[in-house]
């Protein structure tokens, strides 16, 4: 599986809905597109030294890595174990999320998405890329077409409140009960 099928995937990132109907949800299909890599393939040498490489040349994407001072506090850790990362990248453009997979992928590490990291079970973390969402977070509604449509590093509250002050209190997406969960919790 090439990077180049990710890509396309990737051109959307979050989801919308239409009042009732779910019309569209996209949440970052990273993991459809690398997660099941075997490590090392494609490279030479080291994949995290591979990886750190590729994105040096790129999009402006924080990178924390495991042994950074700043890891500690960019890493998830559920209530039970789980995989560490290597590198945890933050985003906050659709590009470096492109760059982060395509960069995981030749560098031949697994990828993994958080939204607002609330998986107790710690499955939005990889032994490989943990790509940090929470910086995606535009959201907007087209009254004309009752359309809403928004990044993944949004809670449900940041997606609902804007979404009933914009239609005068008449539209509501009947999702979840936490307002402090990311919305990418939310999607199948």
């Amino acid at each position: 599986m090439g990077s180049f099928q990710c890509e396309r995937v990737l051109g959307a990132v979050g989801g919308q809905y239409e009042m009732g109907v779910l019309r569209r949800v996209v949440v970052l299909l990273v993991v459809a597109c690398s997660a099941w890599i075997p490590s090392g393939w494609g490279t030479q040498g080291d994949p995290s030294a591979a990886f750190l490489s590729c994105m040096s040349g790129g999009v402006g994407a924080d990178v924390y890595s495991s042994g950074d001072a700043q890891f500690e506090n960019v890493s998830t850790l559920g209530l039970y174990p789980s995989p560490q990362p290597l590198h945890v990248v933050l985003v906050n453009q659709a590009a470096q999320v492109a760059q982060t997979v395509q960069c995981a992928s030749s560098a031949g590490l697994k990828v993994c998405t958080r939204s607002g990291g609330h998986d107790f079970v710690g499955r939005s973390s990889c032994v490989g890329v943990q790509i940090d969402t929470h910086q995606l977070k535009r959201v907007s509604y087209d009254a004309s077409s009752e359309v809403v449509t928004f990044e993944p590093g949004n809670t449900l509250g940041e997606v609902l409140y804007p979404l009933y002050m914009a239609s005068n209190g008449q539209k509501i997406i009947g999702i979840g009960l936490c307002p402090s969960v990311g919305v990418a919790g939310y999607t199948p």
